[in-house]
């Protein structure tokens, strides 16, 4: 399994919309923002459940998207969105 491009990933999503995503179930949840093959092959490739995606500017310049993850279903919410977003 290679890399995908950035454009089809949770993470190119949340920078391209400038937007945090916060999962509780990537199996489930990403289905809203990915195609159906990309879902697919994620689900079959990663032991993770649940992640937070924070895009990440300088100015209006993008630099990357701080991405936390981990193996239980709903181990993130809006909480730990709202800490990561005051951090950055």
């Amino acid at each position: 399994q290679g890399r995908r491009p950035m454009g089809l990933t949770l993470s190119g999503w949340s920078l391209r919309h400038r937007q945090t995503l916060t999962l509780a179930d990537l199996h489930v949840d990403a289905a809203q923002y990915l195609d159906p093959d990309t879902v697919a092959e994620q689900k079959a490739g990663s032991p993770f459940r649940s992640a937070v995606f924070l895009p990440l500017y300088a100015g209006e310049d993008p630099i990357g998207v701080l991405t936390i993850q981990h193996t239980r279903i709903g181990a993130f919410d809006q909480v730990h969105s709202r800490f990561l977003e005051t951090l950055s």
